[in-house]
């Protein structure tokens, strides 16, 4: 019996070869999911801390304009300066308000989902603070408002950053 060596050896590599494209293939799928995990790890990395924490910094800035706007409020004589400052720190709030929202959606955890809650409740209260001092500036009771705005209002506000700051961490 005579064996064709060259169609064996033939067969062989063929075999070979295919095995070894196999392989590769094999190898290709599995390097694409982990890219895909890869890349939903990143994004997530990306969307959790990065958004949160610029989220909070911003809100903690405009907490700032507005405590400095409510300063101005008591401050100022001119009634038409005393409304310019008052309606500053209305859009200040609306912004503080968008990216506490903004918070809220990208925060992960329960205890971070907490932290916004009270914080969001904290900047709430604020609001009666803020209302009051408002109300006896407009009654013309300058000193009562100042002392609100330096005693009372001041306290929240560094509760309120206190507050930002474990959120921005």
């Amino acid at each position: 019996m005579k064996f064709n060596t060259k169609s064996e050896i033939f067969k062989s590599l063929i075999f070979g070869f295919g095995w070894l494209i196999s392989l590769f293939i094999i190898y290709e799928i599995y390097s694409l999911y982990e890219i895909q995990t890869i890349s939903r790890l990143t994004r997530t990395i990306y969307n959790h801390p990065l958004v949160v924490s610029n989220a909070s910094l911003q809100a903690n800035v405009s907490i700032t304009k507005m405590h400095r706007n409510m300063k101005d409020v008591v401050l100022f004589d001119s009634k038409e300066r005393v409304q310019k400052s008052i309606n500053a720190v209305d859009a200040e709030e609306q912004v503080v308000y968008t990216n506490l929202d903004i918070v809220k959606e990208t925060i992960l955890g329960e205890e971070g989902q907490k932290l916004e809650a009270e914080t969001r409740k904290l900047f709430d209260d604020w609001r009666a603070i803020r209302n009051e001092v408002i109300n006896l500036v407009g009654e013309g009771k300058t000193d009562e408002a100042a002392e609100i705005t330096i005693g009372k209002g001041a306290q929240h506000v560094v509760a309120l950053e206190s507050k930002m700051l474990a959120l921005t961490n």
